[in-house]
């Protein structure tokens, strides 16, 4: 049998080029150590295989050779190339730095997926990509399938339909088994942006309408099996707020909103939602963070707490450039209606109009970008939380600059 090697100059000589500085490199087995995950190497994901990094000029080929896989780079031509690389094998790609995105965990795939996003600053530069991002492997990918949404909406992953359902320009269902996204186009919908999230008790995505070209306040209901949004008309609720993050807490079944901005000014308040009995209920814990906005949140199944982090802290009015950016790691127990400062020894920087995910899988908190300045400094940082430990780690690839 040929070696990999000679395998290779032949590929070489078809292309008619040179492959030069050859070295190869056995993987077995092709299993790789997850960043954050359960302890010990992992099977890539199915129609995976595992990351490696390369220099710019520099080719890859990734074959698989009884037992495991071989990792074979040189230089193609004797002179610097773009980077070659097979279907399936990814070369450290990251979402650009954004804010006002939209992220979601899909449980049956067991993905992160984010989707668009303001790339520039607020209302401008407005993104229409789709991102997957697999914690084991600490790895994002390009998903862009065509077409795609437009506008910055809500999401919400449905578990019962496997689908991602956004509300931005109509509502859209993703499919991340076909990478497809699909306008339901239902016979009557909201109109304008506001928070999400799945009630799985219901089947229900519940949508707090936040703005229609001025703060609101209206609850909607999604049924991805009928297609259909009901206004709830609930006889007490929140007050019209915007940027107000809210989350399911699966175990108290309620759905949780916090804090946002007023007319008043920025706000601090705790409001459950039971769609049950159609009703909103004002918490009004002790102890709880100070006002905020553009704050995010994520339920963390196995803690039964809703963890929240950063967030846009209000100055004095007029001096809106005095705004300060949070954090904070914050916890909230449902059952004794209590929210608790985290204090983790290390955290993310400053930031706000970021976005939490909580993967059940590893039991991890994700954060994703944002803002870490005032003058709009956009991320694209990866972070996971682990509330056990009360610890955040940075998980952005090797070489990528922390914002």
């Amino acid at each position: 049998m040929p070696t990999v090697e000679t395998q290779l100059r032949e590929l070489a000589r078809h292309l008619d080029t040179e492959f030069t500085d050859v070295e190869v490199e056995e993987l077995t087995p092709p299993r790789v150590a997850s960043p954050i995950g359960p302890p010990g190497l992992h099977e890539p994901s199915p129609g995976r295989l595992p990351t490696w990094t390369v220099a710019a000029g520099t080719a890859v080929l990734v074959l698989l050779v009884v037992g495991g896989v071989a990792l074979i780079t040189g230089t193609l031509g004797g002179e610097s190339q773009p980077p070659v690389a097979p279907i399936g094998t990814t070369i450290e790609p990251v979402p650009s730095p954004r804010m006002e995105f939209r992220m979601a965990y899909d449980a049956e795939s067991n993905r992160i997926l984010i989707f668009g996003g303001s790339s520039e600053g607020e209302g401008v530069g407005d993104l229409d990509d789709t991102w997957s991002y697999d914690l084991n492997l600490n790895t994002w990918t390009d998903m862009s399938p065509a077409p795609s949404p437009r506008g910055l909406g809500a999401m919400a992953y449905d578990a019962e339909s496997d689908r991602v359902v956004l509300l931005g320009n109509g509502t859209w269902a993703y499919d991340f088994n076909t990478n497809t996204w699909r306008n339901m186009s239902p016979v009557t919908r909201p109109l304008g942006g506001g928070a999400m999230a799945y009630d799985a008790e219901s089947d229900r995505v519940v949508l707090f309408l936040q703005w229609t070209g001025a703060p609101d306040n209206e609850t909607w209901t999604y049924d991805f099996n009928s297609n259909t949004w009901t206004k709830m008309e609930p006889t007490t609720r929140p007050s019209p707020r915007t940027y107000s993050p809210m989350v399911y807490d699966a175990e108290s079944d309620r759905v949780i909103l916090f804090g946002g901005a007023t007319s008043a000014g920025d706000n601090r308040e705790t409001w459950a939602y039971d769609f049950n009995t159609n009703t909103w209920t004002n918490m009004e814990p002790a102890a709880r963070p100070s006002r905020r906005h553009s704050h995010a949140m994520a339920y963390d199944a196995e803690s039964d707490r809703v963890v929240l982090f950063g967030g846009h802290l209000p100055a004095a009015a007029p001096d809106w450039s005095a705004d300060t950016f949070s954090d904070e790691t914050w916890a909230y127990d449902f059952n004794t209606n209590t929210w608790t400062k985290m204090e983790p020894p290390t955290q993310p920087l400053k930031r706000a109009a970021h976005n939490l995910a909580y993967d059940a899988e590893s039991d991890r908190v994700v954060l994703f970008g944002g803002d870490v300045s005032p003058g709009y400094v956009h991320s694209d940082e990866t972070w996971a939380y682990d509330l056990n430990a009360n610890t955040w780690t940075d998980l952005s690839p090797v070489g990528q600059e922390s914002q």
